[in-house]
């Protein structure tokens, strides 16, 4: 299984020469992992279904994680905005939110709030605005209304900043009667990070009794590393869930083209991924999986795909419920950007990942989980 995990991790991008997501992917397609330029383009082990699907291949899922966002327009240091181009900047982005935002509409059923006032609000506070800091204030104050972690402003004010050094992605620990524990603190990284550790998980896997996989805390990043780690794992396809695309300037250029759905106009036909098993030795032995508030966007898009594998037990809590592939897009006149989601992603159950979350089978506090799923797995085994 190392082997051929190794081999989906380390394809290059360059089979794929029109950017795709990470949601989905055709089971003849080649690609690999990259986290610069177009979104990555992850290992074969999905097929599509729909008409769409021949546009979009690989289709996929988040790539970024909702808390990883550096402005990716670095420029000099500008001189304060006048009124007039805070305004200006102001109706630009609520102008993308309303091409482009995908929980635009859902979110003012679920918050019981007006788009149309909350609007005038936000522009009466940037008119009032007597700063840049005072109209950044005021932005950052209309986006919490929408409780969205993947719907956020950054600004660029020169400098740079260090970063606190990261956790392993991934480790794995085996315990002494025989159970392994892969522990999956992020999905963000280079593609050889996760070829070690999955694939020392999948060594281990080989003479573990069962298998416990830990995700909680984790903000995501690709999920295209553990959907390649279970394709491996699995003996039969699984259900990946669906997706919508709200059409716009921005996704067209992400994707060069979509079908748009004539029962619903402005979006695409739901697109149903499939998960394709691509090993030769399944995992035999009781998986668990391990998921809490902490465990976002793609993450949560890994907790669908164990969930419904019919393979795995999740413990746990709730996960936050997040999902919406988000594009950045540059501001005016600022030195910063905006990033919008732009997808509705729905689980095999029907449910929505956006503001539900994946819920576990065994709700379990989340310190628990661990003990909670040792405490199952050993008495199924014994």
């Amino acid at each position: 299984m190392k082997k051929t995990l190794l081999a989906a991790l380390t394809l290059l991008a360059a089979a794929s020469s029109a950017p795709a997501l990470d949601f989905t992917f055709d089971g003849k397609t080649n690609g690999a992992f990259s986290f610069t330029g177009a979104p990555a383009v992850p290992p074969a082990g999905i097929a599509l279904a729909g008409a769409t699907a021949a546009k979009i291949s690989p289709f996929s899922g988040e790539t970024v994680a909702p808390g990883v966002f550096e402005v990716p327009f670095r420029v000099a240091r500008r001189a304060p905005l006048t009124a007039q181009e805070r305004e200006a900047e102001a109706l630009f982005i609520l102008g993308k939110m309303e091409t482009v935002y995908s929980h635009l509409e859902n979110k003012q059923k679920l918050f019981g709030f007006s788009y149309a006032a909350v609007k005038e609000q936000f522009l009466s506070r940037v008119r009032a605005a007597g700063s840049d800091s005072e109209y950044r204030a005021a932005l950052r104050e209309f986006i919490k209304l929408f409780s969205d972690p993947h719907l956020s402003a950054a600004f660029y004010d020169g400098g740079s900043q260090p970063q606190p050094p990261q956790p392993p992605a991934v480790t794995n620990t085996l315990t002494e009667d025989g159970i392994l524990i892969t522990r999956v603190s992020r999905l963000t990284g280079e593609p050889e990070e996760f070829e070690k550790g999955f694939g020392e998980s999948l060594e281990l896997a080989k003479n573990a009794r069962a298998l416990v996989v830990d995700m909680r805390g984790n903000h995501g990043g690709n999920d295209g590393y553990t959907r390649s780690y279970i394709s491996l794992l699995i003996d039969k396809p699984i259900p990946a869930g669906r997706v919508t695309i709200k059409i716009s300037s921005e996704t067209l250029a992400r994707y060069g083209e979509l079908e748009e759905d004539p029962e619903n106009p402005g979006w695409t036909p739901f697109l149903r991924g499939v998960i394709q098993p691509r090993g030769d030795s399944p995992f035999k032995g009781p998986v668990a999986m391990l998921i809490d508030g902490g465990c976002v966007s793609s993450c949560e898009g890994s907790a669908v795909m164990f969930k419904f594998s019919g393979i795995a037990r999740l413990y746990g809590e709730t996960t936050m419920g997040s999902s919406g592939y988000p594009v950045t897009i540059q501001l005016p006149h600022s030195s910063g950007a905006v990033r919008i989601p732009t997808w509705i992603q729905i689980q095999p159950d029907g449910n929505p990942i956006e503001d539900h979350g994946v819920e576990p089978h065994v709700p379990t506090a989340s310190r628990e989980a661990l003990d909670r799923a040792l405490l199952d797995i050993r008495a199924y085994l014994n």
